[in-house]
């Protein structure tokens, strides 16, 4: 019930945004999506190193019944019939400039007024970094998506949006975000890095000893992603992202921090 909810929310709620655009003076829609779109609902692409998405990859789903698929790809669909919404609407108005942001999956902390999780369930994916040094039960979580970024490039991505120039008519602006590609023996090395050690040594922090082995990690997603639409549309280039490496300073430290205050909750 939840997920059939959760598609027919996005859906009416996509609708009714987009129902307004008739008689209005607005000239530019920016559509938060997601590289989930790209997914089909058995996953078996993203495990395909030669799978590459880029702003033309389209899903090829019309309509989902979510009682027949897991919560999450029900998630996907969501953003999949919402994005479909959004282009049939550029379709219906050429005058106005609609742009899709589809970032990879998000991580960073949260800023100084955002309510602060006060429980292991409520940092949405930050979760999945967080399993990785819960005490006493660290484990690799069975999260398979390899590419992130930090929320500070996609709400970059937003910003510089609503100023980029429009493309050819026709030419769909499906724009990708992305900090690149960790993959779990990446991330275990980094944090092995002397340099990364004192860093966090600075701050009263060893994750090393908390971290489980790399050897328990599942598989992980091995599709590459093809920003270059973002970089020639908004100069944004994945290089000058937040790295992967960033955001894990960011967070672990953070996270660290947060449980002092909510040990009750873990």
């Amino acid at each position: 019930m939840v997920e059939e909810l959760s598609v027919q929310s996005a859906n009416e709620g996509t609708q009714y945004l987009l129902d307004a655009l008739a008689g209005s003076s607005i000239k530019r829609f920016v559509l938060t999506a997601s590289i989930g779109v790209f997914f089909d609902p058995d996953f078996s692409s993203i495990f395909d190193e030669t799978t590459v998405y880029d702003h033309n990859t389209w899903n090829p789903i019309e309509s989902i019944d979510p009682r027949k698929h897991i919560p999450s790809y029900a998630y996907i669909a969501s953003k999949i019939t919402s994005e479909k919404l959004f282009c049939n609407a550029a379709e219906k108005y050429p005058r106005i400039d609609f742009t899709v942001i589809m970032p990879s999956s998000v991580y960073s902390w949260y800023l100084k007024d955002h309510p602060i999780p006060q429980n292991t369930d409520e940092p949405n994916v930050n979760q999945f970094l967080y399993q990785l040094i819960r005490p006493n039960d660290a484990s690799f979580p069975n999260y398979p998506l390899a590419d992130l970024v930090h929320n500070r490039d996609v709400a970059k991505a937003h910003v510089r949006a609503l100023t980029a120039p429009a493309l050819p008519q026709g030419q769909k602006k499906r724009l990708i975000v992305s900090g690149g590609y960790m993959t779990r023996a990446d991330m275990i090395a980094f944090l092995k890095v002397p340099e990364t050690v004192v860093k966090l040594s600075a701050r009263g922090r060893d994750i090393i000893g908390r971290s489980p082995p790399v050897t328990t990690a599942p598989r992980q997603s091995l599709f590459r992603l093809d920003a270059s639409l973002t970089e020639s549309v908004m100069g944004m280039k994945k290089e000058n992202n937040v790295s992967w490496q960033e955001i894990l300073l960011e967070l672990f430290p953070a996270m660290m921090d947060w449980e002092k205050e909510h040990s009750q909750s873990l």
